[in-house]
């Protein structure tokens, strides 16, 4: 039976896509650190400088598919050098690894960022919105894009981009983690009416997408927004958040304006638009060429991601 390639197999999106796999009765190898090995697995590695790249060894074309969603992101993310090795060089010559070994597709976890970290209310992105990558992170990632997609080309592989907002689930980090936190320990949040319009995808409906995109014919050379087709604030996040969590939130009223202010001199611009910006996807094009819909609504992931753990 075929198999697929995993990169990213010990993180989030990457632990959730492994589970899938296997309870689907799917074959699958991982490209892991040389220094975490595993039975089986080749290596995907880039330590102080140096690529380290060694397919598992198997025959030839007995993978069809490589998942690389592998990067560097929270970690040093404002080392441009770093982000560039891992993030764009390393997946360049992955692909030409995996071209020299008979994968015939490629799906490559990106981002929104690359479109920017805001939109005007009313008026989301799609994929023909520009590409003005708002962080290093975003800006690697746009430019791994188009070095794929280069490289995709000159060797015959198909390539699939999945450009995603903010993932949330269990063992989510990131704000996620930031805001089950402080619900957890009733800290008071001042997100009594954010008035945004913000596009989440949980991770559920991020690996069923992943997974689709594998095997979609009509995917092919193809770049998707996907997200759970439901914009919401951040105070109705935030409220359905705490909803699963079994908690009570404790949240005030700060007018946006001021808020962002304060925390863009802070230098906390970033989470300043997470919280009050807004930034949303039109994800039809999943929809309608590739003919997919997400399984699970946002109230449903929430709940499953603290059932798995256990809150």
């Amino acid at each position: 039976m075929d198999s697929v390639i995993v990169t990213g197999a010990n993180g989030f999106v990457g632990r959730h896509l492994c589970g899938r796999l296997s309870s689907d009765g799917k074959p699958f190898l991982t490209l892991a650190r040389s220094s975490q090995p595993e039975d089986g697995s080749g290596i995907f590695d880039v330590q102080n400088g140096k690529i380290e790249l060694a397919w598992p060894k198997i025959e030839a074309g007995q993978v069809t598919t490589l998942f690389h969603l592998a990067a560097l992101a929270h970690r040093r993310s404002d080392d441009k050098g770093e982000l560039h090795r891992v993030n764009v060089e390393a997946a360049v010559k992955l692909a030409q690894l995996a071209a020299e070994n008979g994968v015939r597709r490629i799906v490559f976890m990106s981002s929104i960022g690359v479109h920017g970290g805001a939109t005007p209310p009313g008026k989301p992105l799609t994929e023909e919105s520009p590409i003005n990558p708002h962080t290093p992170y975003a800006a690697s990632k746009a430019e791994a894009e188009t070095a794929l997609a280069e490289t995709c080309r000159k060797r015959d592989l198909e390539l699939v981009i999945v450009r995603a907002p903010m993932v949330y689930g269990h063992g989510a980090k990131g704000s996620f983690k930031q805001l089950a936190s402080a619900l957890k320990k009733g800290i008071p949040l001042p997100l009594k009416s954010t008035g945004n319009l913000r596009s989440y995808i949980g991770v559920q409906n991020l690996v069923d997408f992943l997974i689709h995109a594998s095997e979609c014919k009509e995917a092919a050379n193809q770049a998707f927004l996907v997200s759970d087709g439901e914009d919401v604030s951040t105070t109705d996040f935030v409220r359905k958040l705490a909803g699963a969590m079994g908690v009570k939130p404790r949240l005030f009223y700060c007018p946006p304006g001021p808020a962002m202010q304060l925390l863009g001199l802070l230098k906390k611009g970033d989470m300043a638009q997470s919280l009050y910006g807004s930034l949303q996807l039109d994800d039809s094009k999943a929809r309608n060429i590739a003919a997919w819909t997400p399984g699970f609504s946002m109230t449903e992931q929430l709940n499953n991601a603290f059932r798995e753990q256990g809150a």
